[in-house]
């Protein structure tokens, strides 16, 4: 259920950033946790995504609707990687593109 709320975050902050607040606050009360104002919201919703969606490569996809040019290095806590469109780009697994 978070997810859709985080979704609906991002989608809602790229308009308006109180509203996109308001539906991350939602989730971060509902957990206990204090509520963001609007100028925390972009490092929020990041470090939200990081901490909820852990290994499922959900966070992958929030980089590359975001197109963020930098991504952190996952070997190392104070590095980051650089990115390209193209590096968004997944490739074809062979076997599915073996018969086509």
């Amino acid at each position: 259920m978070s997810e859709a709320f985080y979704i609906a975050a991002e989608c809602e902050g790229e308009e308006d950033e109180d509203a996109g607040v308001a539906w991350l606050n939602k989730v971060r009360n509902a957990r206990s946790l204090q509520g963001v104002e609007w100028y925390y919201y972009e490092s929020t919703l990041e470090s939200e995504y990081m901490r909820e969606f852990i290994g499922e490569g959900q966070l992958f996809f929030f980089y590359k609707r975001r197109n963020y040019d930098e991504l952190p290095s996952a070997y190392d806590l104070y590095e980051s990687v650089p990115m390209t469109p193209n590096d968004y780009v997944l490739l074809i697994p062979e076997n599915e593109s073996k018969y086509n």
